[in-house]
């Protein structure tokens, strides 16, 4: 089999000293299953950050790790503990110079698939430069739409421009970026057998994600002041300190005016614990606000939200209605938490079976497509 090299933030599921996002890690770990199944064995190059936990060292180097399926690979870029902000952007020094040393000895031949990262566009830029490899750019974001930073959105559209073969994150971003590619929403795998849920008087909502002011936690929370008392929510992500401690805040709020606990923040969950959350959810949330970021991120969590034939109530975001998963999931009016609520309290809680047909139907065009791009 040939070898591709996939550039992304990844991490093994037994990895608790590492954090990123797990939304993140399945979308890879799906276009690494297509690699596969199209004669390819994939070295993952990743500079995911040790966290400040308890019992994690100040320092680890540089590691290579077998794959569970015994022939992927898994590069880990040598790291600090992440204290405090200087140690961070330390650790993106370092990340830049391994990835420089290890890209650049690379043999002449070799295909790299590269996730767009805003930190790491100087290391791509220099490498495209000395070493003419077959370039493959995955784009999920356009950072400098939604996030404060240093780089222009003019470089940054300059930088997406230089590629001749895209995967991109949504019909939207592909007409954005203007290039022909082939659009993968997130991972199409179908739970084969899925959990029987518990019995319950309640209906259980679940938002998942980074709590921050854009992504939607806050508008979820907001949400349950129009619902009855059969509904609770649960919402599992990591974010600021400042905007977690907000967002308890206003849970803390929500609970005291119900008169009840409805609703709980359960913090950043293990992939296990997520999993059993995930098959003891009725209806899942996807609450983003609007705004240009909802117009081409395309949410991976609502695949994977259908993948265990969850219901999906969803605020219109551009890139969702443009999809081929619009007519599968519950679209809102509108963006106001009224809006919200009268479409959850619209749906059954029965399984989505419309929507795992819809991926079955994507997961084989997506081989296809993978297929003949490699050709």
């Amino acid at each position: 089999m040939k070898r591709i090299i996939y550039i992304g933030t990844y991490k093994l599921p037994d990895d608790g000293a590492r954090t990123c996002s797990l939304a993140g890690v399945n979308k890879m770990n799906f276009i690494i299953e297509l690699l596969n199944k199209s004669g390819y064995v994939v070295d993952i190059y990743s500079a995911t950050p040790l966290t400040d936990l308890k019992g994690n060292p100040f320092f680890v180097g540089a590691r290579r790790e077998d794959l569970p399926d015994g022939y992927n690979r898994l590069f880990q870029a040598p790291s600090l503990k992440v204290k405090n902000k200087f140690l961070e952007k330390l650790n993106i020094v370092i990340a830049k110079l391994w990835y420089l040393w290890t890209l650049l000895f690379l043999p002449k031949n070799s295909i790299l698939l590269v996730y767009h990262m805003l930190h790491f566009i100087d290391v791509y830029n220099l490498l495209k430069r000395v070493r003419n490899f077959d370039y493959i750019l995955e784009v999920e974001e356009i950072y400098t739409n939604i996030v404060k930073s240093n780089f222009s959105s003019k470089k940054e559209m300059k930088y997406l421009l230089q590629f001749n073969k895209y995967i991109y994150v949504s019909e939207t971003m592909r007409k954005e970026i203007g290039k022909p590619g082939i659009v993968i929403y997130g991972n199409y795998n179908r739970k084969m057998l899925l959990p029987q849920k518990e019995k319950s008087s309640l209906i259980r909502l679940l938002y998942s994600g980074t709590i921050d002011k854009i992504r939607g936690a806050f508008l979820a929370v907001h949400t349950m002041h129009y619902l009855p008392d059969n509904y609770i929510l649960n919402i599992t992500g990591m974010g600021d300190t400042k905007d977690l401690k907000k967002l308890q805040e206003e849970i803390n709020a929500l609970n005291k005016l119900k008169g009840r606990d409805c609703c709980h923040f359960l913090g950043k969950l293990l992939d296990k614990d997520y999993e059993r959350l995930l098959s003891q959810t009725d209806i899942a949330l996807n609450t983003q606000i609007d705004g240009i970021y909802s117009k081409f991120l395309f949410p991976s969590k609502l695949i994977n939200y259908l993948r265990y034939g969850l219901q999906v109530v969803t605020t219109p975001g551009e890139s969702i209605v443009a999809s081929c998963f619009y007519e599968v999931v519950h679209v809102t009016e509108g963006y106001n938490p009224s809006d919200i609520a009268k479409t959850i309290m619209s749906c059954d809680i029965d399984i989505n079976t419309r929507g795992l047909d819809v991926l079955e139907k994507y997961h084989n065009q997506a081989i296809y497509e993978i297929r003949k791009m490699l050709e």
